[in-house]
């Protein structure tokens, strides 16, 4: 029996996010590595789709979780019944005081 995938909403800081590392990239790496980076990131997400309570909670809260994609970066996703939203794409690189969820 086939999970049912939850679509995935992208909040404007996610998408703010993954601009930015994508100019990081552009401007320090090869192209090779900007494929890496959406193929890691589209496949974490498809598997956040469809298994979206196995991952870490950062806090108390039951639908805010988290998994470190790799060692630069943490996604932040919000559940909802109909939906999940994605509310970070995280530098770890950063100051963790400056995180806003």
């Amino acid at each position: 029996m086939e999970s049912t995938k939850l679509p995935i909403i992208w909040s404007p800081e996610a998408d703010s996010d993954v601009e930015n590392v994508l100019r990081y990239l552009e401007a320090n790496w090869s192209s090779i590595v900007i494929t890496e980076f959406l193929n890691t990131l589209f496949n974490t997400l498809d598997w956040i789709s469809l298994n979206p309570y196995i991952f870490m909670t950062p806090n108390d809260s039951d639908r805010i979780r988290k998994y470190v994609m790799s060692e630069f970066h943490t996604l932040f996703f919000e559940i909802f019944d109909s939906h999940i939203e994605l509310l970070r794409v995280y530098d770890n690189r950063q100051n963790p005081k400056n995180l806003r969820l």
